[in-house]
This record gives structure tokens, C-alpha cells and sequence, in this order.
């Protein structure tokens, strides 16, 4: 078990792996080059920025407001509500769960994607060509910047992109 605690002045750091990684009120840039499973990221306050550069993660992160994957499939779970963010999972076939609470952010390279309870506000960076985007309890809307083609259930505002939509609703929609 590794476990990384920093203060409050702000860090960059490169880590191999870890259990735990937790942060102050400075900016940090925090990089992971190994597999991480079942790991938590809490970078506290600050314009914080993640990187998952090696061949997958599996965490829970929060107060992180960038967030980079590699080429391997990363599993992230937002541990709260994020009110301006940028996730970018990279390659791999990549999952997204979006924390309690109203989120509002744009994801890139993310394969599926579920949303919180709260009303989620998600532009999708790029075009998926098999997504899943299920945005949960709230009044979510999804935004698609480059096209795309995926399935999309619990939102209630879709706005298609500048490429070609193709959009499967797998639920009666009303209203």
C-alpha cells in the first residue's frame, strides 16, 4: 500500500502507483506511470490536473479539475460534484461515473459514461463510435461537439455537433 500526502503549496510529482493520494490547496500536476486499482485521489483545493500515463487506473477521484488517461482502459469515479473540468481518458475502452450533485463538464475519449443525481451538464469532446452515455437522476443535457454515434438514455436535452449524429434512444421518450 502506498499512500502520498502533500501539503498545501502545491506539487508535481511522478508515481509509480498508489492507494492513496491526497493534497492541499496549491495547484498540483500529479502524473501515475503504473496500474492503479481501487486507488483515491483527493487533490484538495487548487487548479489540479491528473495524468494516468501507464496501462490503466481504476480510482476515485476529487478536486481535480483535469484529468488525462494513456493508452489503457481507465475507470474513474468523480468522488464530488465537479463545476468546471476537463476529462480526457485517452485510449482504452474507458468508463466515467460522474459524482452526486450537479456536474458540469467536457469528456473526451470516454466510451461510457454515467452521470450523478444531480442536473449534469456534459459536452462530449469528441466523436464516439460505439458510446453509452446514461446521465442519471437530474435534468442533464449532452452536448455533442464532434458527432458521433452512441446510445444515450436519462437526458433530457440532446444538441447534436458539427460531424454527423446518430443517436439511439432505447427508452420511450416523453415531454
Amino acid at each position: 500500500m502506498s499512500v502520498f500526502a502533500f501539503g498545501d503549496s502545491g506539487v508535481t510529482a511522478t508515481i509509480a502507483t498508489a492507494t492513496t493520494i491526497t493534497s492541499g490547496s496549491g495547484a498540483d500536476l500529479i502524473t501515475i506511470t503504473g496500474t492503479l486499482t481501487g486507488a483515491r485521489i483527493d487533490l484538495g483545493g487548487g487548479s489540479d490536473r491528473l495524468t494516468f500515463s501507464g496501462p490503466g487506473a481504476t480510482a476515485t477521484v476529487t478536486n481535480v479539475e483535469t484529468v488525462s488517461g494513456g493508452t489503457g482502459v481507465d475507470a474513474v469515479t468523480l468522488g464530488t460534484q465537479i463545476t468546471s473540468g476537463s476529462l480526457d481518458l485517452g485510449g482504452g475502452n474507458d468508463r466515467l461515473s460522474l459524482a452526486t450533485g450537479g456536474n458540469t463538464l467536457t469528456a473526451t475519449n470516454i466510451e461510457t459514461l454515467f452521470g450523478g443525481s444531480g442536473a449534469d451538464v456534459v459536452t462530449l469532446g469528441t466523436a464516439p463510435s460505439a458510446g453509452v452515455v446514461n446521465l442519471g437522476a437530474g435534468t442533464d443535457s449532452l452536448t455533442l461537439s464532434a458527432g458521433g454515434t452512441l446510445t444515450v438514455t436519462n437526458a433530457e436535452t440532446v444538441t447534436g455537433g458539427t460531424g454527423n449524429d446518430v443517436v439511439t434512444l432505447p427508452t420511450a421518450y416523453t415531454g
